[in-house]
């Protein structure tokens, strides 16, 4: 753990940001790996529509798209 720290200090940010660049949907996967895969919810919830996260949603993934069409596509490893 202290290796990682000590990698992110040294050059994790710089990292992220050329990887955002470079190949942003290698970076979306990065980011959503780091969310639980889990969600459980203890009480009731008023179902609500929050267009501030649906637009933010949405320009992050027109963003993804714009510069993936600027980028030569690789060929997808099938599993």
């Amino acid at each position: 753990m202290r290796a990682l720290v000590r990698a992110w200090e040294a050059a994790g940010e710089k990292v992220m940001a050329r990887v955002s660049a470079e190949d942003p949907a290698a970076y979306c996967k990065g980011i959503i790996s780091l969310l639980p895969k889990e969600h459980r919810i203890d009480s009731t919830i008023e179902p609500t529509l929050n267009l501030a996260g649906l637009s933010a949603t949405a320009e992050c993934l027109e963003r993804i798209n714009a510069s993936s069409s600027a980028h030569p596509r690789s060929k997808l490893k099938s599993h």
